[in-house]
């Protein structure tokens, strides 16, 4: 049962397969997160990650400042967005607890200056690679082509589409 009640595979395209849903929150829970910042190892860790990736560093050491919503479930997917059988696309749908906070860390991590229409910003929009986040949920997938606007059109996509009105 997910630590909250929020229907993350309303972001899921209905045709997904190999769906795999992670709870952050309890994952964090179960491995004692704040323990685990404190071993040698995890230290270890932080001292290699290079200076120019420092937003990252700051975020291992506190994660809730990226924005991610870490008491819902994150989901992983593969879909097909068309009728091409040989393009499957990967993608990741985080919840938000604060898009604020996430399009901070974004910026921080160098990421290039967003685009935003109807509710929708657009980090990264290449034929390869899409990314959209809302006030409620970052869409991210990643394939062979042809995914200009894709994670947006997962962003607004009708309910009866999402995975989540499937039985």
């Amino acid at each position: 049962k997910p630590s909250a009640e929020v229907d993350t595979l309303r972001y899921v395209p209905g045709n997904a397969s190999g769906v795999l849903m992670i709870d952050i929150g309890r994952l964090m829970e179960k491995a004692d997160y704040n323990a685990v910042k404190e071993m040698a190892s995890f230290q270890d860790m932080l001292e290699k990650i290079p200076e120019d990736m420092a937003p990252l560093k700051a975020i291992m050491e506190n994660p809730e400042e990226s924005g991610v919503d870490l008491t819902r479930q994150m989901v992983s997917f593969t879909y097909i967005p068309g009728s091409d059988l040989e393009k499957p696309v990967n993608g990741v749908v985080m919840p938000l607890s604060d898009a604020a906070k996430f399009e901070a860390m974004l910026k921080q991590m160098g990421m290039p200056e967003p685009t935003k229409e109807d509710g929708i910003t657009s980090v990264s929009d290449d034929p390869y690679e899409s990314i959209a986040y809302s006030d409620k949920a970052m869409v991210m997938l990643n394939g062979d082509g042809g995914l200009r606007g894709e994670a947006q059109k997962v962003l607004k996509m009708e309910s009866g589409d999402a995975l989540s009105s499937k039985k």
